[in-house]
């Protein structure tokens, strides 16, 4: 700046907001101006710049009602010096707008910094043709923050910015002159972009160099849960040779670097297994043993502390139920009857069935039998037996509850005392209910991602031709059976992939060609919590037949068609619910191993 710029006229006035703004008149080229803010003052030094004695004093400015108490102005050498004091949090500006220089502070609310921490890093900036070194340094006043400027940066910015975070002026104004950033620790170094992209490149290639002379180290890592081979392949396999020599394309190298958290995938090789680097198994021990430089090795061993952890394991527990229930009710009747004349000319039997046990002396006492087989035939006892004209017994279908239970029966008998004249007739009725509640538990633990298998049951034999035209004897396994596979979310939750049967003999419908299977089966993917009961599936069966037995034309006489015909219910329901309950037994969570590494970097 040239020489000669003074301050014409101080004015103090209440802005927007309960601002103070203190405006001063310039004469000659715009001040440079540096700001500092300190705890309950803001310092202002225009560069090379003289104030008249007239205003060389304090100002007091309570009157305004602004956070600005007074403005100290005085000369300082060359420049001249404003101070501002000031009551509570505030924020400032400063700009310059033509032969004007602006300094505004306004008061900011208590709780604005608490609910938003970068509303106190905005700051406004109005400077024409200001040095980049001398915008940069206005920054680093305002945020307080160590900024190292190279002597490589040159060249003037004209900048307005109102209420922007320091952090978007800061990077426009270093993008805007081709300059970058580099951190170390806490200082800020500012340069021309291709000056620290070389520096960058040049300690590569001296820590490059620095490791080919480096001298190798050999040292055994145990391994506690892992398996030691398979870690040892993915050390191999991350190695920069293998890379080349198996063909892992860029997106997979990029892949395996941000999974490692390495910078860059040309870095894979020289972060696990160097270039001189080699690991081999110790199975006996299940350890590693790693020869590289101690740098690679402290990373493989930072890897290996990530991988080798306890797997959590899951327990699934899984419950079948299966309600079955039946009701069957059969009506039959057997009725006959002889008729023998007194003349001797022989039998007349009603039922149409041959009657040549029946003689001519059927006289004398009435015996007649007391019972009759199930299967209709002829009534048997110690007496006269009589053959039936309708053989219609209470019928018991394969499969339904009546199956196996003999029918009540309810008979009697017409006849002579001679016993020339008989007639026979008896009901049958069976009915029968039945409810079954069938409970399968099956549990199994497995390791997460590991497929868990159980299974209880039998194998059914059956013969099976063979090429040579001999038969062989083969079996088929019916049996309660659940295969699982587990898998462990990060937030808790588990994904199962789900098989479960119910395979169960049918010997009640057993044919020659063999025993019958009754298959059920649920087979699914889902994600539930852990600890959490589901149904997974559900069948429900409802079966209902009605047989009707007899003569044709007479059964469907009213009232008398029941003495030829027989009846025969049967309803039934069966229901199959599966429930699965995992719980997540072991290991170690995503938020524990969390706290290790942040415990381990601390």
């Amino acid at each position: 700046v040239t020489s000669g710029t003074q301050i014409e006229n101080v004015s103090f006035e209440r802005g927007k907001n309960d601002s103070g703004v203190l405006n001063l008149s310039i004469e000659g080229p715009q001040p440079q101006m540096n700001v500092t803010r300190e705890p309950g003052r803001l310092i202002v030094e225009l560069r090379d710049t003289a104030i008249p004695s007239a205003y060389t004093h304090r100002f007091g400015v309570t009157q305004f009602g602004t956070p600005v108490d007074y403005v100290d102005a005085y000369p300082l050498g060359h420049s001249t010096r404003l101070v501002f004091a000031i009551h509570g949090p505030f924020e400032y500006s400063a700009y310059q707008l033509g032969q004007r220089t602006m300094i505004a502070v306004r008061p900011r609310a208590e709780n604005s910094e608490a609910s938003n921490p970068e509303k106190s890093a905005r700051l406004s900036m109005d400077f024409q043709n200001i040095s980049v070194r001398d915008a940069l340094q206005v920054i680093a006043d305002f945020t307080h923050q160590n900024i190292v400027v190279s002597n490589s940066v040159t060249g003037t910015i004209s900048i307005r910015l109102k209420n922007e975070p320091w952090e978007q002026a800061f990077r426009v104004i270093l993008e805007s002159q081709g300059l970058a950033v580099k951190h170390i620790g806490n200082i800020l170094w500012v340069a021309p972009a291709s000056q620290i992209t070389s520096q960058e490149e040049a300690e590569l290639k001296a820590a490059a160099s620095k490791r080919k002379l480096e001298p190798l180290v050999t040292e055994l890592i145990p391994i506690k849960y892992a398996q030691a081979s398979q870690i040892a392949d993915l050390l191999r396999g991350f190695s920069k040779e293998m890379n080349e020599q198996e063909g892992l394309n860029p997106t997979q190298s990029t892949a395996l670097a941000t999974a490692l958290g390495i910078p860059s995938s040309n870095l894979i090789g020289n972060s696990l297994l160097g270039p001189r680097g080699s690991v081999a198994v110790v199975t006996r021990t299940n350890s590693l043993l790693v020869r590289d430089t101690p740098e690679d090795i402290d990373n493989i061993k930072k890897l290996i502390a990530k991988i080798d952890r306890p797997v959590p394991q899951v327990l699934i527990e899984a419950r079948i139920v299966q309600v079955t229930t039946n009701a069957a009710q059969s009506l039959g009747i057997q009725w006959g009857g002889t008729y023998t004349s007194n003349g001797g000319g022989g039998v007349i039997n009603l039922s149409g069935t041959g009657a040549s046990q029946y003689t001519s002396s059927q006289g004398g006492s009435y015996p007649i039998g007391a019972t009759s087989g199930a299967s209709g035939g002829a009534s048997t006892g110690s007496g006269i037996g009589v053959p039936a004209v309708v053989n219609l017994p209470a019928y018991a279908p394969a499969g339904s509850a009546l199956t196996g239970l003999n029918p009540a029966s309810l008979g009697f008998a017409l006849g002579t005392a001679a016993g020339n004249r008989i007639l026979n007739l008896q009901l049958q009725a069976l009915q029968a209910s039945n409810q079954a509640k069938i409970i399968s538990s099956p549990k199994v633990l497995t390791q997460d991602n590991e497929k868990a298998v159980i299974e209880q049951g039998q194998e059914i034999p059956y013969q099976q031709a063979t090429s040579s035209g001999a038969t062989s004897v083969s079996f088929k396994k019916a049996e309660l059976s659940l295969d699982v596979t587990p898998h462990i979310a990060p937030n808790g939750k588990v994904t199962l992939d789900v098989d479960a049967k119910n395979n169960q003999p049918n010997y009640a419908q057993t044919t020659p060609s063999g025993v019958p299977i009754n298959t059920q089966e649920v087979k699914t993917k889902l994600l539930v919590n852990n600890g959490q009961t589901v149904v997974i599936g559900g069948i429900y069966t409802d079966s209902k037949s009605h047989y009707d037995t007899g003569v044709p034309v007479l059964k469907d006489i009213p009232l008398l068609g029941w003495l030829f015909k027989s009846k025969t219910y049967n309803d039934s329901q069966s229901e199959l619910l599966v429930f699965l309950t995992p719980k997540v037994v072991g290991g170690q969570s995503e938020d524990d191993l969390a706290g290790e590494d942040s415990g381990n970097g601390s």
